[in-house]
């Protein structure tokens, strides 16, 4: 499928690409977009900044700020 940003108008392919297109935020609009979000909503605006495990789990975004950094902590855990 290939993916136009609704905002910046980048262009992406995920999977096959394909003359259909399906409109969305990219990687960094959507980073953006969370921060300024957090800033609006009195926290700090630290999504995808972290290099560990974020500490604040009530977060609305800690599960998808957090995967990747989860995903190696398990990875490492099963070792």
């Amino acid at each position: 499928m290939t993916y136009i940003c609704i905002k910046c108008r980048t262009i992406w392919v995920s999977g096959d690409h394909t003359s259909e297109y399906s409109g969305g935020l990219c990687e960094v609009c959507t980073t953006d977009y969370i921060r300024d979000r957090q800033k609006s909503q009195g926290f700090h605006d630290c999504f995808k900044k972290a290099i560990e495990l974020c500490s604040r789990a009530g977060c609305s975004y800690w599960l998808l700020c957090n995967r990747e950094l989860n995903t190696a902590t398990s990875m490492c855990a099963e070792t």
